[in-house]
Parts: structure tokens; sequence; C-alpha cells
């Protein structure tokens, strides 16, 4: 599903009057469920100024590597010039070669069947190398499953079943939203993976990318 899951907050077990309810989202966490997925806030001030450590637990699963790898493999440059040149080469073949076409309508007929088939093989082989990336990376641990990332000042944290990371800000170049995931890029072929599926709504998804945004590239 593209949408968002619906899901109710977290709430204390004695009722927070409006009085003291500034105060309560200063001392809790607000969370909001979703199936696996948790998405909290926290809340808290510091020198003066209220500051936000934003916080989403995840569920990776091997169609979301394949969905991504796809993703990445399109915008392989490499991959469109064997396209472009196999379809060139069997049709220069075609039109050069015995049976060749004598009429206009024969030279479109075999432009239409050599763009066809060679777009049926190039999105196959995307298809297939998509998921032999996924069958590979899958096998390393803590790539699976339950990923916690969490916006903090000095950069964005990950903690899986195997391992806790900490990325300065100052060396991820930029963070992307597709319509599935958020991806936060470290190389072209490196990056942080945040389906978007683990966010309550549009309003939490939108704060998170925005806060990413606001801290990518900047300075150690």
């Amino acid at each position: 599903m593209d949408g968002y899951p619906s899901g109710r907050a977290g709430r204390p077990g004695a009722r927070v009057k409006k009085a003291g309810f500034r105060q309560f989202l200063k001392n809790k966490r607000l969370f909001v469920w979703q199936g696996e997925s948790v998405f909290a806030i926290d809340h808290h001030m510091s020198a003066g100024e209220e500051a936000e450590s934003k916080r989403v637990v995840v569920e990776i699963t091997r169609g979301d590597i394949v969905r991504v790898a796809f993703h990445m493999m399109l915008r392989l440059r490499g991959l469109w010039a064997i396209y472009v040149l196999g379809f060139g080469v069997t049709l220069w073949a075609q039109c050069h070669g015995e049976y060749g076409p004598t009429s206009l309508f024969m030279a479109v007929f075999f432009v239409v069947l050599y763009a066809v088939f060679w777009t049926i093989l190039f999105f196959m082989a995307v298809l297939l190398g998509s998921i032999l990336t996924a069958l590979q990376v899958s096998t390393m641990k803590g790539i699976l499953g339950s990923h916690t990332y969490e916006i903090r000042e000095d950069g964005l944290f990950e903690s899986t079943c195997a391992n806790q990371t900490l990325t300065n800000w100052s060396v991820i170049p930029r963070a992307v939203r597709t319509k599935r995931y958020i991806l936060v890029k470290l190389t072209w072929w490196l990056f942080h993976l945040i389906p978007r599926r683990a966010f309550s709504d549009v309003a939490a998804d939108d704060a998170f990318f925005a806060a990413l945004q606001q801290r990518i590239g900047r300075s150690a």
C-alpha cells in the first residue's frame, strides 16, 4: 500500500489535563503504532529552546530491497547505453541483411519489433539484477528486519540487530523521497532505506523528511 497506516497515539494511564499537556510533552514520548512499526517524537528543552529528536522504527523486507535496487538500476547510464546500442545494431543488421525491408511499412514494422524486443529484454535484465541484488544483500546480518533511525544533532543514528552507527551530517550529500521510500544517500549505491509506510500519516512523513533536509550537509 502506498498510503499511511492508521494508528492510535499512546496515552498515559491517567487523563492529561489541558493545562498539564505541555509539560507532558516535555517529559514523555508520543508513540504512534502501526502493526510492527512505531514512530516516536521526543520533546525536551535545551538552552531555552525546544529541540526535537525524531525516531522511526521500520521493518525492511526483501521486497523493499528489490524495489529500491530496481529504482537505482534504471538510472544506470551503462544499461541504457547497452539498450540503445543493441537496438541500433540489430536494426542496422536487419535493414542491411538479406531480408531487409522493401517498403516503408516493413521498415516501421522492424523498428517497432526491435524496440519492443529490446525494451522487454532490458526490463527483464533490470528485474533479474534487482532480485539477485536483494538475495545477495539479504544474506548480510542486519540488512533485513527491524531498523531504528533517529535524527540527532550530531548525525543520523541507525540501530539494527547487528550494529549501531552514527553518520555525521557532513558526509551525507542528500536525501531523496520516492513514492514509497526515503533514501538517505551516502554514495551513489550506498544509502539508508526508510520505508514511508512506517509513518502514521503524511504530516509525520513530511516532518521527518524536513528534519533530514535541514541537517544534511551540516559541518561537524
